[in-house]
């Protein structure tokens, strides 16, 4: 998988999902609402 390749050569990959199956598969997640961080 893509994702996991470009982890694994230490590249950083920003993804703005509402998908939770593909937030799942991150190293770290920031919680937007409302244009505000929530979380992280």
């Amino acid at each position: 998988e893509l994702l996991r390749s470009l982890r694994d050569a230490n590249r950083t990959v920003i993804i703005a999902t509402h998908d939770e199956a593909i937030a799942a598969k991150a190293d770290i997640i920031l919680e937007m609402r409302d244009g505000r961080l929530l979380a992280g």
